[in-house]
């Protein structure tokens, strides 16, 4: 199943943040997420507001549905690089239409594919198999 992934490189919560657009703009929370891609735009993201706007940028842990939530309720975090948006598409568009989000951006269009992934060596051939039989 072929999934598109939304970067939100400066999705700025606009009510209860910090706005990440002017020199000295103070304290910005950026999430990062559990997935590798991510955290790396979080990271370059962390970067960018520190030394090129001279704010002060922190990372939180975060995850998709927990965050992207918090974010349209509460305001936290400021920003997240990049988030599986298509996974709740209601709490995104309620976002973006309290003005509560913006989406700055795509990071990745295509290509993303979610699925169960099993290793050549193991001795798994198909879910079929005993290990994975239900009663």
């Amino acid at each position: 199943m072929k999934s598109k992934i939304f970067g939100m490189v400066v999705a700025i919560a606009l009510f209860g943040g910090a706005h990440a657009y002017a020199a000295n703009c103070g304290n910005v929370t950026i999430a990062s997420m559990n997935w590798q891609s991510a955290e790396l735009e979080a990271s370059v993201d962390k970067v960018l507001l520190n030394e090129g706007y001279k704010c002060q940028a922190n990372m939180v842990i975060g995850d998709t549905v927990p965050t992207i939530t918090s974010m349209v309720e509460k305001g936290q975090p400021d920003i997240v690089s990049e988030s599986a948006i298509d996974r709740l598409p209601a709490i995104v568009k309620q976002g973006i239409d309290n003005k509560k989000i913006v989406l700055a951006g795509k990071v990745i269009e295509e290509g993303v594919v979610y699925g169960l992934y099993i290793p050549k060596y193991s001795r798994i051939r198909t879910l079929k198999s005993r290990r994975f039989r239900t009663r």
